[in-house]
């Protein structure tokens, strides 16, 4: 009979296995590992949406300058800019367009809402005049419609924060 408590006991004793303390090392571990992670992939995921957001602007302002060279003019929410780049969403909240009143509708301003909730935009100027800032393509990002606030002498030297590129 006593045999048979020591084979019982060696198999017992032979058993394997994790104790509590292992256990919660390694959930510690793991904790550590996402609250380092986590801030990471939002701040990822922020730059993902803003760079998406600088991409559709740029390929809306490709749209509009293709159709300028044709017009001479930048048209707001015309069937031509949409054709010439249909994948873009125009008119809607996400691709705002404003054209100034010069008597040439040489300028055009851009905006769009990046899922990150910042608002970018950029603005060409095809030719300059007296009363504009020089020609060129300019850059802002925003809290607020940057466009929303585009007086009709536009842009870039008279108001702050435009800027050469994002």
């Amino acid at each position: 009979m006593q045999r048979e408590h020591e084979g019982a006991r060696e198999a017992h004793l032979g058993e394997s296995g994790f104790t509590l303390i292992e256990l919660m090392v390694v959930i510690l571990i793991i904790a550590i590992l996402i609250a380092i992670g986590i801030p990471q992939f939002i701040g990822a995921r922020t730059r993902a949406n803003d760079r998406a957001t600088q991409s559709d602007l740029h390929n809306g302002l490709t749209a509009e300058k293709t159709v300028y060279v044709d017009t001479q003019a930048y048209y707001v929410n015309s069937a031509a800019v949409k054709l010439a780049e249909p994948s873009l969403r125009w008119g809607t909240k996400l691709l705002v367009q404003v054209s100034t009143n010069f008597a040439q509708n040489d300028t055009v301003c851009l905006s769009e809402k990046s899922a990150s909730g910042s608002w970018f935009a950029v603005g060409d100027i095809a030719s300059a005049s007296p009363t504009s800032s020089p020609a060129g393509t300019y850059f802002t990002k925003g809290s607020a419609d940057p466009c929303a606030s585009v007086p009709a002498t536009l842009l870039p030297a008279t108001i702050a924060g435009w800027l050469p590129n994002w």
